[in-house]
């Protein structure tokens, strides 16, 4: 059998970096699996698909599985393990990206970070960042995003963070949640998911800190 090196993840054949794996995602109005072939014409060295018919070309590999995304995020899940760095997650109502930015410009002093690009913060966008992360990164500081509940502790599971900051607790989503405290109950996600050592901040003001660091194992640290 042959062995093919992919020198990537790429869900979208639009920035699809030569020798890449391309991912077909598969949405309510979309199916990845079309671009498959268009991501193997496009440099792609495999792709990972739900359906495919025919034979790839040439110094390329199809792998057919039963769920594209699940197969993205266990495979960050696995990369997530041979890592060996601190994590800091980032969550909150508002201010995330801005926090993360400023976060990991302080840790660039002493590490070189790893950092979600953009806002590439939800179920897709988290496993894409931990797979562009390297050897060389000796720490990570990922932003985690949620409009539903239950969102934030698969991303948890995948990101395996060490520190976490919850920025605020505001009332983005709440068409979603209902109420604010189903809000904080899904950002508390979080601080649950942090080891007995770790530690996350949160904002004095916040009035559910307190129910928050109860829940949690983790050291928390008040700020403001």
């Amino acid at each position: 059998m042959d062995v093919i090196i992919s020198a990537g993840v790429s869900t979208d054949t639009r920035k699809l970096p030569q020798g890449s794996a391309f991912f077909a995602l598969r949405g309510e109005n979309f199916n990845g699996d079309v671009f498959a072939p268009q991501a193997l014409t496009a440099g792609a060295v495999v792709v990972v698909v739900q359906e495919w018919t025919g034979e790839p070309p040439a110094g390329t590999a199809v792998i057919v599985v039963s769920d594209s995304l699940l197969a993205l995020q266990q495979l960050a899940t696995w990369r997530r393990d041979q890592l060996d760095i601190p994590v800091v997650a980032i969550t909150g109502s508002n201010g995330k990206t801005s926090t993360k930015d400023f976060t990991a410009a302080v840790l660039s002093q002493r590490f070189k970070v790893s950092a979600t690009h953009g806002n590439l913060n939800n179920h897709i966008g988290v496993p894409l960042t931990v797979l562009s992360t390297t050897k060389e990164h000796t720490a990570a500081v990922w932003e985690m995003g949620m409009n539903h509940a239950g969102e934030i502790a698969p991303l948890c599971e995948i990101a395996k963070p060490k520190y976490g900051i919850i920025t605020n607790i505001g009332t983005a989503h709440i068409e979603f949640l209902g109420t604010q405290e189903a809000i904080a109950e899904e950002k508390g996600a979080l601080a649950r998911s942090l080891p007995a050592d770790g530690i996350f901040f949160i904002p004095e003001s916040c009035k559910f800190k307190e129910s928050i660091g109860k829940s949690s194992s983790a050291t928390m640290i008040t700020v403001g």
